[in-house]
């Protein structure tokens, strides 16, 4: 994985939980593949993003973590939808490559 994808990696969990403990962060980075100034660097980004970094025990337990609220609703279709914009598409070229593999599956069975 490049270290770019690394970086991505971290940043997107971080993110997500508000949280990185020392411990994930020297594990997804392996000091003999990054030096402590891209560590460093990484760390000050994370910060700046509002990020905590802390120690293991420090960690919010997951059961802590509240669930986020969604509007309630008495239209079906509306709740559809909604739920529907946290699903990712396919790109153009995701949609090919998969039509390619049914087309070849399609063969194998003809």
């Amino acid at each position: 994985m490049k270290e770019k994808d690394v970086f991505d990696e971290i940043i997107e969990v971080g993110k997500k939980r508000g949280v990185l403990t020392y411990d994930e962060i020297n594990e997804a980075l392996p000091s003999e593949f990054f030096t402590p100034d891209e560590i460093e660097d990484l760390m000050d980004l994370l910060s700046d993003m509002g990020v905590r970094i802390v120690d293991s025990d420090e960690a919010l337990p997951l059961e802590e973590v509240e669930p986020q609220e969604y509007e309630k609703t008495e239209d079906l279709v509306q709740a559809y939808f909604h739920s529907m914009g946290d699903i990712s598409i396919l790109t153009k070229d995701e949609e090919v490559e998969l039509a390619k593999k049914l087309d070849e599956g399609k063969e194998i069975i003809a």
